[in-house]
């Protein structure tokens, strides 16, 4: 992942973010399943949902751990 900080004034700055997609869908996978392990989700066991019903329910959260990785 490559990044590049651009000052357009004294307090505001631009950011570009470049991320290869294999590298994206294991984040992604491995953030979700950090988050499987303590889901409860109704009609599961605790740490028992799928990774495809995470994935959905659990979408925002997924996105603002890559953000902040």
């Amino acid at each position: 992942m490559a990044y590049t900080v651009e000052k357009k004034s004294e307090v505001l700055y631009s950011a570009t973010i470049t991320a290869e997609p294999e590298n994206l869908t294991k984040e992604i996978e491995d953030i979700a399943n950090r988050i499987r392990k303590t889901a409860k989700l109704p009609g599961f066991r605790p740490g028992k949902a799928p990774i495809s019903v995470i994935k959905r329910h659990y979408s925002d959260m997924i996105k603002e751990e890559l953000v902040r990785q």
